[in-house]
């Protein structure tokens, strides 16, 4: 009998995938019908691995952690997957956010202006609240390992912990939407959502992942955000005078 071979490595299956690279064997050549039961397969299934993330961590998002921590990530979305998935859902539902214009913009400058340093502050300030939830992520991972040292847990842990803690607390805010919407001032609105669904989600990580009691979880879930700003604020304060010495060094140099 002829040995089946990986298409892709050369390796001898085993079963109907290949141990060594992972390519699934293909029996036959793609028909319509089984490109259409491939689509089918695939699209189930990351619906699945989605809405069975989401219930979870509204459930118990300390649990999910722990179990794809463990090795048990079958069931779940991955953190990255998960967290720009919602991200991108955000920025969609974020357009119909009635945002005013920033006091600062004045559009006969930037005519003149052939760099629209405006525009970019229009877009910094407007999209704030999602870029500070990207840019937060490792800061937030670094203060969850640091009040959580005693845990034994490392900081890659914890950066795919704040990565479901993103995109839930996205997820957070698309459904409290039509409540920010209503609010007067709905940039403040949004970034207290924000504000809240840290602590409340890092809260519950706290009680269930790490074990800490309910007053310490409660103590850290507070925490963690505010050490992640703090340590944030330090790094900007760093990386400005960095590059003011640069540009001075630089501009002496030059003359």
């Amino acid at each position: 009998m002829d040995e089946r071979r990986c298409e892709s490595c050369g390796t001898k299956l085993l079963g109907d995938w290949c141990h060594l690279c992972g390519q699934k064997v293909q029996d036959g050549r793609f028909t319509v019908r089984k490109s259409l039961i491939t689509l089918a397969n695939t699209i189930v299934n990351v619906e699945r691995g989605f809405f069975y993330t989401s219930i979870m961590m509204f459930k118990s998002p300390g649990v999910v952690i722990a179990d794809y921590i463990r090795g048990n990530t079958r069931p779940y979305m991955h953190p990255v997957r998960y967290a720009f998935t919602l991200l991108t859902i955000g920025l969609i539902v974020f357009q119909f956010y009635d945002i005013p214009e920033s006091s600062f913009l004045m559009a006969e400058h930037q005519e003149n202006n052939p760099f629209p340093r405006e525009k970019v502050l229009e877009f910094a300030m407007k999209y704030s609240n999602f870029i500070s939830l990207i840019v937060f992520i490792p800061f937030m991972g670094w203060a969850s390992w640091i009040v959580n040292r005693k845990t034994r847990t490392n900081y890659a842990e914890h950066i795919i912990a704040m990565l479901y803690v993103v995109g839930h607390n996205v997820l957070y805010g698309l459904l409290l939407t039509p409540l920010v919407l209503l609010s007067n001032d709905q940039l403040t609105a949004s970034s207290i959502v924000t504000l809240l669904a840290y602590v409340l989600v890092i809260y519950q990580i706290n009680g269930t992942w790490l074990e800490n009691r309910r007053s310490m979880a409660l103590i850290k879930a507070v925490a963690v955000p505010v050490l992640g700003f703090i340590a944030l604020v330090f790094s900007v304060c760093v990386l400005v005078v960095v590059g003011v010495l640069i540009a001075v060094i630089l501009g002496k140099l030059w003359n």
